[in-house]
């Protein structure tokens, strides 16, 4: 049957489809029949010609026109082939995020092979793609099992809708780009992620043998394992003559990694430091996936002037335009009364706070009144949350210098509370020298933010921490508040998570309003 005269092929064809074959075959100069098999998808196809010229001559040509399942694309109602490829690459690199996405290789291989997608296939490849779009937003996990102190939770947004309207609107690279997180954290660890997947794959860490304490100006061939084994996370050294011996640049680069790994930063290879390096790369590629799943929590569009808090690590870091313009030791809550970790706006500045005891917190006095020896400090700062917590201030300044800063009844202490509050309210007229004329006084004074300020209390025990200079190198913190085996248990389904997250829950008293 002529191909134009196929009701198949013209129920399936719309005007601007027929006059696009019309021009392809006008473009080779000839009138035709078309002579085509039932494979409407083949690109040669066989043509039996009418010349232009006067010879009203007839032959056959093979000529090689569009597909017609391109041809088709165009007006395809549904899922269009170029929609299709682009899901599929965006379902391919889920393994590269640490997730695991819905089978589609039958679905790739029918595409690859020059066929079309059924509709079955169609919303197969709908639904991995929607699968995988809800993992990136927090839909990995049951939130009704979640802690009560998680409050970065993502947004709920109603991505199958979504993206039907990608669809018809031929906008799918855009919804794809919009699913995955884009901030620089998110980013870093994503290029980190690489490299110890590779690492892993490459056989693992070199281990290190306990040969006890190895210090500077010592030779032992447990010094040139060393060596190597610090140049898998890029703290690469410079070798001396004799590998094996413990030189300078060894140690300077062994005292970084103990930094970088929350250890006791003396530059000696010890127990604790060998157990660090003995963590398997398979268990520290694990750790990293449990990062990016909580920097998935995160609000996508992240912004560029914010507050950062880290529990493990117990930092604040204030950036501006994107940059570190303030860091800061900060003192975190206890075990059992854990900072929460949640996202909101700082609002207002209390210079002189008076502090109102809460009565979970034993003992008589019911308010404090502003001084120095008040709780709180010289300067709170408020921001919306259902947990009552804030960053304050503290008498107690000594004890940022410990190394373990979890001494908190749920607030955040700030070193630098001033310094801070100068960059927040600098342009509303208080500069460093109006706060420390406030803060001379008992006076209480309120200020309320012409802008507030994106605060963020987060849960990082591995980040790539390029505010130090350290770019590439990845700092795994302690997990202080044993959240990464919680969080692993939640997104696996373990049947044996309730027991640990009910006993967690039952140690742990609620957040209050306290310092």
């Amino acid at each position: 049957m002529g191909f134009l005269h196929s009701p198949f092929i013209l129920n399936k064809m719309k005007p601007r489809h027929i006059f696009f074959i019309l021009l392809s075959l006008l473009s080779i100069g000839a009138f035709a029949w078309i002579e085509l098999s039932d494979n409407a998808k083949q690109k040669t196809i066989k043509l039996r010609t009418t010349n232009f010229d006067n010879s009203n001559k007839s032959e056959y040509k093979d000529v090689k026109i569009p597909a017609i399942s391109d041809v088709l694309e165009i007006g395809e109602e549904g899922l269009k082939t170029s929609q299709a490829k682009s899901l599929i690459s965006f379902i391919e690199m889920a393994n590269t995020h640490g997730l695991i996405a819905n089978d589609i290789s039958q679905i790739k291989s029918a595409l690859d092979g020059g066929k079309r997608l059924d509709d079955t296939q169609k919303q197969a490849l709908k639904d991995a793609a929607i699968k995988l779009a809800k993992d990136f937003n927090g839909g990995r996990m049951n939130w009704k099992k979640a802690r009560n102190d998680w409050d970065m939770r993502p947004k709920t947004d109603n991505i199958a809708t979504d993206l039907d309207q990608a669809i018809a609107i031929d906008a799918i690279d855009a919804w794809t780009q919009n699913i995955i997180p884009k901030h620089d954290a998110y980013l870093a660890l994503l290029g980190a992620r690489q490299k110890y997947d590779e690492i892993v794959k490459n056989g693992g860490f070199i281990n290190i043998a306990n040969v006890g304490t190895v210090k500077l100006g010592q030779t032992n061939e447990v010094i040139g394992k060393l060596r190597n084994r610090l140049a898998q996370e890029n703290y690469n050294t410079i070798a001396p003559q004799d590998p094996n011996y413990f030189d300078e640049g060894l140690k300077a680069k062994l005292t970084l990694y103990q930094k970088m790994h929350g250890l006791k930063q003396n530059g000696e290879l010890n127990e604790n430091t060998i157990k660090s390096l003995n963590v398997s790369a398979k268990d520290r590629l694990a750790q990293i996936d449990l990062n990016l799943e909580r920097e998935r929590w995160l609000p996508r569009n992240n912004p560029q002037t914010r507050i950062e808090a880290n529990i493990p690590t117990q930092y604040l870091t204030y950036y501006e335009n994107s940059a570190p313009k303030l860091n800061m030791n900060v003192i975190v809550g206890k075990v059992s009364t854990k900072t929460p970790i949640l996202a909101s706006e700082v609002h207002r500045i209390i210079f002189n706070p008076p502090w109102y005891k809460p009565a979970s917190i034993k003992g008589r006095q019911r308010v404090q009144p502003p001084g120095p020896n008040n709780s709180l400090g010289r300067v709170k700062f408020d921001f919306d949350n259902r947990h009552s917590v804030y960053l304050h201030d503290t008498p107690n300044h000594y004890l940022f210098s410990v190394a373990n800063r979890t001494l908190s009844h749920g607030c955040v202490r700030l070193d630098q509370p001033k310094e801070l509050a100068s960059i927040l309210a600098g342009q509303q007229g208080y500069n460093m020298p109006k706060i420390q004329e406030i803060t001379s006084t008992v006076k209480t004074q309120a200020v309320k933010l012409n802008r507030s300020v994106p605060v963020l209390i987060l849960y990082r025990t591995a980040f790539v921490d390029n505010s130090q200079g350290q770019g590439g190198i990845v700092h795994f913190a302690q997990d202080v508040y044993n959240w990464d085996p919680i969080l692993a248990n939640l997104l696996d389904g373990n049947p044996n998570n309730d027991g640990i997250l009910n006993k967690q829950m039952a140690q742990q008293k609620v957040n209050v309003a306290a310092p």
